[in-house]
């Protein structure tokens, strides 16, 4: 897998949406959040829908990715 690179600044839940998907992971849509799944079904995290999201939150979002076998550089 090759590595992705993220800023945390402007990130939005759409983004994050894509950046999970490139990294294997399955995303199940609802009204107010996205959840994302292992391809096994292990729940990884949820992701708000709002339009913009704070740099902490997406900070830990990725990390929870990285955890999980994404190979994705922070910035």
């Amino acid at each position: 897998m090759r590595e992705l690179n993220v800023k945390t600044t402007d990130c939005s839940c759409e983004k994050l949406l894509r950046v999970a998907e490139k990294c294997g992971f399955l995303v199940f849509m609802s009204k107010k959040h996205c959840k994302i799944k292992t391809a096994e079904g292990g729940f990884v995290t949820m992701i708000p829908r709002h339009s913009v999201l704070l740099k902490p939150t997406v900070k830990g979002i990725l990390e929870r990715f990285n955890e999980l076998g994404a190979k994705i550089i922070i910035s």
